[in-house]
């Protein structure tokens, strides 16, 4: 098995698995009301849930076929969000959703389409696509813009 791509960095962006020290910033951009609306989980959004999310992801180190992995986004070495990955048991076939807190949004780094990254994941289940899905009161399918990070 060859060494995992993670973290994973861009000219702006570096993407990496949930680590403790993300548990406040988590908890609290993920309370933000106006952030929350566009997702699917409910408020208040709990520390201990954060703290769960994180303890998920100990030991993980890349994208596996059939995985649910929440990968951190990193701007200019701060948190600026996250961007979930829920790749096919088969590989080949990823749905994937991003979460920018609000001081995160309108910078560009959610209005670009993600790159096929997981397709040099080290386990080779890869990824060729992502599905788009929509959330309520989104206004376009979530990633499916033009260019990422």
């Amino acid at each position: 098995m060859s060494e995992s791509p993670y973290p994973l960095r861009t000219e702006r962006l570096t993407l990496r698995f949930p680590r403790t020290e993300d548990v406040d910033a988590l908890t609290a951009y993920r309370n933000d009301p106006d952030v929350a609306a566009l997702q699917d989980w409910d408020l208040p959004y709990p520390e201990e849930r954060a703290r769960a999310l994180v303890a998920r992801h100990e030991g993980v180190t890349d994208l596996t076929a059939g995985c649910q992995c929440q990968v951190m986004i990193e701007r200019d070495g701060l948190l600026a969000g996250d961007l979930y990955v829920g790749l096919d048991e088969h590989g080949g076939v990823a749905e994937i959703g991003f979460t920018l807190m609000r001081s995160a949004q309108g910078q560009g780094s959610g209005s670009r389409q993600p790159p096929l990254w997981w397709t040099t994941s080290s386990s080779g289940s890869g990824c060729i696509g992502s599905p788009p899905s929509c959330r309520p009161r989104t206004s376009r399918p979530h990633g499916c813009s033009s260019g990422w990070g």
